[in-house]
């Protein structure tokens, strides 16, 4: 409610116009409506409009295999999504603070994460923003209570049930014993360590255009000749490999082909003849040595199951009020070319993700929506022409969105045939 009283404030300063959004994933009983009923009382205190979206999510945990965090995480993205493109409003502003981001830290920290996930909880990711992302906890709560702000607990954070709230309960009253000003220096920290990865994506994502050659057969080929110029194999290869969905170790193996002899002075390139022939899989690429080059192809089920698209029309009075349903999308049915098409998503397909005005790759797309590898192996999109319309089950493209000079609206569904 911190969040919401300081936008408030700025509002005639800023121009702003203020609408409020609440998910109820119906996790915690009564709790969860009581958290529903003040948040409703709060938007009749602002006299602004309020959103309000319940989510089934034990029944929707049940068919997934997502924790329950992930999915209520997808869920709730998913819907502000929905709620930027249908009453065109341009940012969703979320309440993530210090502590929040140093936890993350750690969290990331101990999974093993590399420079981007060290960097945590961005200020900004497209039409995401964290106004407060700088400001501690305990100056939220001298705010709150400085001005009288009311606001609800979670019980859920007072267990140890997540590795997030273990963090906070027990590393975190460590540190402030070890360093009071351990926020500050690590606020720093932080932000250079974003800097770092904004610095190193954009540079290793030119770098795997000037690398990656694509080849007739549907993959790529990498020349080793040239991968070999570069210092930083390990660090090169990583950024390259893992959208294909290779993991730190697998990738370590690769390194053999590529230069399994180096020192400082020099960089060799005599591969070892056990390396010959290998090949190396992850749940959807396999990568092998021919020549003087990498070759990465897709691998392909032999049990692939062929899908369809079926496009139905929606009536344009009351599309708004139809259940959310992450299997179907509804789009501008005019902007459509007349034959839909449905394919298996390559690394470098991009497209515009609902909300956002810029182009985004799909391989960091999933990275983003922390989607399993599992899951991305069966991952389809659906093409109008040269352009992507939908990655199923995730996300629309901006470019098919109903707006309000939309005349005509389709269902769009894929079903195995």
């Amino acid at each position: 409610m911190v969040l919401l009283d300081v936008l408030f404030a700025l509002k005639p300063t800023l121009n702003l116009e203020i609408a409020i959004a609440h998910c109820n994933f119906n996790l915690r009983g009564v709790e969860s409506d009581a958290d529903q009923n003040f948040v409703e009382a709060q938007a009749e205190k602002y006299g602004l409009q309020l959103f309000v979206k319940n989510f089934d999510t034990p029944t929707i945990l049940a068919s997934s295999n997502s924790s329950v965090q992930m999915l209520a995480r997808d869920l709730r993205y998913q819907w502000f999504d929905e709620l930027l493109a249908d009453q065109n409003f341009q940012r969703i502003a979320l309440a993530h603070h210090l502590d929040d981001n140093i936890e993350t830290f750690f969290m990331h920290l101990f999974r093993g994460s590399g420079v981007k996930g060290l960097a945590a909880i961005p200020v900004q990711r497209g039409s995401i923003i964290r106004p407060l992302l700088n400001c501690t906890r305990a100056d939220i709560e001298t705010y709150s209570n400085e001005n009288n702000i009311a606001f609800r607990n979670d019980s859920s954070n007072d267990k140890d049930d997540y590795l997030r709230n273990r963090l906070r309960h027990h590393l975190v009253p460590l540190l402030k014993d070890l360093e009071p000003n351990y926020q500050e220096q690590m606020n720093r920290s932080i932000a250079h360590l974003r800097s770092v990865a904004d610095f190193l994506g954009h540079n290793m994502n030119q770098l795997a255009e000037q690398l990656l050659e694509t080849i007739p057969e549907g993959g790529f080929k990498i020349s080793l000749a040239h991968l070999r110029q570069h210092q930083q194999l390990n660090l090169v290869l990583f950024e390259i490999l893992h959208p294909f969905g290779f993991n730190p170790s697998q990738i370590q193996s690769i390194l053999s082909f590529v230069s399994p002899y180096q020192t400082s002075n020099q960089k060799e390139s005599i591969l070892p003849h056990h390396n010959a022939g290998q090949v190396i899989e992850s749940p959807t690429w396999k990568v092998y040595k021919e020549a003087d080059q990498l070759v990465l192809v897709p691998i392909h089920s032999k049990s692939l199951t062929p899908y369809q698209v079926k496009v139905n029309p929606v009536p344009l009075e009351g599309w708004r009020n139809r259940p959310t349903n992450p299997n179907l999308a509804l789009v501008d049915a005019d902007l459509l070319e007349k034959e839909l098409q449905i394919k298996p998503w390559q690394p470098g397909d991009r497209f515009q993700p609902l909300g956002m005005t810029q182009f985004k790759k799909i391989s960091d797309f999933l990275i983003d929506q922390k989607v399993p590898i599992r899951q991305k192996e069966a991952l389809m999109l659906v093409w109008s022409g040269d352009k992507i319309v939908w990655v199923v089950g995730h996300r629309l493209d901006n470019r098919f969105k109903i707006t309000p000079s939309t005349q005509h609206i389709v269902e769009i569904s894929v079903v195995a045939v």
